[in-house]
């Protein structure tokens, strides 16, 4: 395939041709030089031609307006889509100038050793149960060979007898499977390692028993609120936890169970609720001499641990990616519980950016947020506005993905940005770009650093998977670090 050369490159090569004939073969070209034409000798650069030149400085006049015009339009983009800080191309290296000198693993220009900064920190911990519930969920799946028969009604609040075989999704063992106490403790001592390495803040888990299972990996010291000792909803496996070091704060944070989010399924199970906490912010200093305003509630910073409904990773909400009729009714039916809890998560958000507060909300969101934005989804599938209110279940099906149905600017200013994730190493065997940070757009008033310049690290496991033992998790750690 031949290639156009740029007008710029093209006077270059054939300024270089001139000296190269004069200096490799004096002879070469000598029949053809015209009266007046100056010999090219060693030493003496040649005149050139005034054509050239305009030709030349044209070439880098368009370059730079067209590289203007991309700024605008990138630009533009942005503004009417949620932002996407740290963004990163397929390789998942940072995009940008800003972006390009953040260090690997550094979340945005802020120091990890702040002391002025906010670590925040979401981990799935797979079925992490406590020492108590793993000896009832041990004594009802060891005698049925760790599965889950048909007539086999197992207790609630225990997890599925084959949760932690050591397989993957697509049956292939690659670790070894949980099935007894030391197991158990080799899979809490790694966890631990991990929270230690990301020395986190805030932590917010998913899939968690209850409060003690969270209090084997973090130890002690460190206030622990679950889902599991707050939500009268019944029990269940796969609760949501938020803990903080006790004395981290100097005002007691409040925690609030977010019951909306658990939706009835078509299968007859009910979703997980999530877990918020309420952070006093910092009030700005005001200069000398500005006059006292009225009472008003103190700054906070709201943040919602969720865990959404898994099997709609990706494509649209309000259509099958498959045709298999079984596959296709198991998307749809993940799909339509998922669309459900995007009106409950939004409404959750709406009454936070009503009240002046500014928002983060993480954890697992079974959902690739970065493909929304990347193919353009629309926020409904009739193309109705997304801040149009949902009332009805016919209306619930109109949702066609999260991110844009949610980054709809009412109540006004309420604005997203995806903080980005990355990059996975080598070690970090595990899903990629569904444990997510959402920022509201009025946190930036208490960053030192931009929004655009944050970027959540990811924390790899310590080893490679084995089958000699169980792996921490199928979730890494990720931390983001807020410069407040």
């Amino acid at each position: 395939m031949r290639h156009r050369l740029p007008a710029l490159l093209l006077a270059t090569a054939l300024l270089t041709g001139l000296a190269g004939c004069s200096a490799d073969d004096p002879t070469r070209g000598a029949s053809t030089q015209t009266t007046g034409e100056a010999t090219l000798t060693k030493g003496h650069r040649p005149d050139v031609p005034a054509e050239w030149r305009e030709q030349v400085a044209t070439s880098k006049r368009r370059q730079k307006e067209g590289q203007k015009n991309k700024d605008k339009r990138a630009r533009a983009h942005a503004g009417s889509s949620a932002r996407v800080a740290g963004s990163t191309g397929n390789d998942d290296r940072p995009q940008g100038r800003k972006a390009r000198r953040q260090a690997d693993g550094v979340a945005g220009s802020a120091t990890i050793d702040d002391a002025n900064g906010l670590r925040i920190m979401t981990l799935n911990a797979e079925h992490l149960m406590s020492p108590a519930v793993f000896a009832r969920w041990q004594s009802f799946c060891e005698p049925l060979g760790w599965r889950d028969g048909p007539g086999d009604r197992r207790p609630a609040g225990l997890p599925y007898c084959d949760a932690l075989n050591g397989r993957d999704m697509q049956g292939r063992l690659i670790f070894g499977p949980q099935h007894r106490r030391q197991d158990l403790d080799a899979k809490v001592r790694q966890l631990a390692e991990l929270v230690r390495t990301a020395r986190p803040d805030i932590v917010l888990m998913q899939e968690i028993t209850d409060a003690d299972a969270v209090r084997q990996v973090l130890g002690k010291g460190w206030t622990i609120h679950t889902t599991a000792e707050r939500w009268n909803g019944g029990p269940i496996s796969q609760n949501l936890a938020v803990a903080w070091p006790t004395h981290r704060f100097l005002q007691e944070p409040r925690v609030e169970v977010v019951e909306s989010l658990a939706r009835s399924s078509p299968e007859g199970r009910r979703t997980r609720p999530g877990l918020a906490v309420y952070l006093p912010l910092p009030v700005p200093e005001k200069p000398s001499g500005t006059p006292p305003k009225a009472a008003r509630p103190a700054p906070t910073l709201a943040i919602l641990n969720v865990h959404l409904k898994a099997g709609c990773r990706q494509g649209r909400l309000d259509r099958s990616l498959s045709r298999q009729p079984t596959r296709q009714w198991r998307r749809l039916s993940s799909c339509q519980t998922l669309q459900s809890q995007v009106p409950a998560l939004e409404g959750w958000l709406d009454r936070q950016m009503a009240a002046g507060h500014a928002v983060l909300i993480s954890g697992d969101f079974n959902r690739d947020l970065r493909q929304e934005l990347r193919q353009g989804l629309p926020a409904r599938g009739d193309g109705s506005p997304a801040a149009a209110p949902i009332r009805t279940s016919d209306e619930m099906r109109r949702v066609a993905s999260v991110l844009p149905e949610l980054d709809d600017d009412q109540p006004r200013g309420t604005r997203l940005t995806l903080v980005a994730s990355g990059p996975y190493r080598k070690l970090a065997r595990c899903h990629h770009h569904i444990d997510v940070f959402l920022l509201s757009h009025n946190l930036d008033a208490w960053l030192r650093t931009p929004p655009e310049d944050l970027r959540v690290q990811v924390v790899p496991f310590e080893a490679p998977l084995s089958l000699e033992r169980p792996r921490p998790s199928d979730h890494c750690p990720h931390v983001l670090q807020l410069p407040l």
